[in-house]
């Protein structure tokens, strides 16, 4: 079984900090050294998704399509090289029928427009010469879910959402042969169009066991200063202006709204830095998008669990099993975030208690390696059904 994932390493700002830290030896890699170097760096959850397909004894190969790296070596790996002119070639003419007119005539005065088109048309003729039984997208994967429109008569094509809708851009579900998502509702709808879905949960991530020690009050790391992410701003500029509060992340076009939380950003952190940050911090906070409307089912919450810090998060009625288990602690509003974020930081046994009950629940309910071959498993017998 030969798998192409197509995926993202996000955020692109800590991407190219990392790369530019290890430049020389980048350079010197082939592609496969090239795609287990990424995996090492933990950036979200593709490379627990790759290795559970690997350890299935499935072909597997990554796309990164915002990696310039990567690209580069994916062509000089590939020999395929595309141009404008094939456009006057019958054989190579067809790669570029899908694209408007507009589009075409875009290619000659949008820089955009041109690289857009030429990358769509590589990443097509990339399709042909890997042939892989299925295509994985990690939506949002970086590319436009219409390049995908006509292969799935010819492969599987799977899509797993890991977002909701609104945030997939010219997304069209009928592209995909098989649906996994986070949310039950979207469960529902995609089965009543008569696309196969199935619910998906992220795992745990697998964390050395070493301890750091807490060298921060509170923390957070991830978007901030958007109008999707406002409310989770608000909370969080409350925080700064009463606690040593630092964030890392992506910051919006609303932050100079928010001078105090503006100044405790601390930079861009992704994958293994994430992790040490959040082993580090006495209390990590988390919110939700408002388009998530109340739901928990963010991946903060599995890496904060996997990393044995306390997690203060906004309450989701699906976050009961855990609160059951004194596995975090949870805040209704902004005012009960700031009386939380006193008594543990001044209550450190059961404050560490409370992050030891999450580590040791997130390794028992949330098993990656589990979660992952529930999947392999449907996957199979869906590629299985349709031949």
């Amino acid at each position: 079984m030969k798998i192409l994932k197509f995926d993202i390493l996000y955020p692109e700002f800590y991407l190219k900090e990392v790369q530019n830290q290890e430049l020389e030896l980048i350079r010197n890699m082939d592609l496969s050294a090239y795609i287990e170097w990424l995996y090492q760096q933990n950036m979200g959850y593709g490379d627990v998704i790759s290795r559970g397909f690997i350890s299935e004894g499935w072909e597997v190969l990554d796309f990164y399509n915002q990696d310039s790296v990567y690209l580069e070596k994916i062509k000089k790996k590939s020999g395929i090289k595309v141009s404008f002119f094939d456009i006057f070639f019958r054989k190579k003419r067809r790669d570029f029928f899908r694209f408007s007119l507009q589009e075409l005539l875009g290619f000659f005065f949008s820089k955009k427009t041109k690289n857009l088109i030429l990358n769509e048309v590589f990443i097509i003729r990339f399709i042909k010469y890997y042939n892989p039984d299925i295509i994985f997208l990690r939506e949002p994967c970086g590319v436009r879910n219409v390049v995908f429109e006509y292969l799935k008569e010819k492969h599987f094509v799977v899509s797993l959402i890991g977002c909701n809708i609104p945030g997939l851009k010219k997304w069209q579900m009928d592209n995909s042969n098989l649906i996994f998502t986070l949310f039950p509702e979207y469960v529902k709808y995609f089965e009543a169009n008569g696309i196969d879905s199935y619910l998906f949960e992220y795992g745990n991530f697998q964390l050395s066991e070493e301890k750091l020690e807490k060298v921060y009050d509170v923390t957070f790391v991830g978007v901030l200063g958007t109008t999707v992410q406002k409310q989770k701003t608000i909370v969080m500029d409350k925080v700064a202006h009463f606690f040593d509060f630092k964030w890392w992340g992506v910051m919006g076009n609303l932050m100079n709204d928010f001078p105090v939380l503006k100044k405790s950003w601390q930079g861009h952190a992704a994958g293994t830095k994430m992790f040490d940050i959040y082993k580090s911090s006495k209390i990590v906070l988390n919110d939700y998008p408002f388009n998530a409307k109340g739901g928990a089912s963010n991946i903060r919450i599995k890496e904060v669990l996997s990393s044995g810090s306390l997690l203060l998060t906004r309450y989701s009625k699906d976050l009961d099993l855990l609160i059951e288990k004194k596995a975090l602690v949870t805040f209704e509003n902004e005012e009960q975030c700031l009386e939380l974020i006193d008594y543990y930081l001044k209550n450190e046994i059961e404050r560490e208690q409370i992050a030891q009950n999450g580590l040791e629940l997130s390794k028992e309910f949330f098993d990656s390696q589990k979660i992952m071959k529930r999947v392999n498993t449907i996957i199979l017998e869906k590629y299985n059904q349709r031949k």
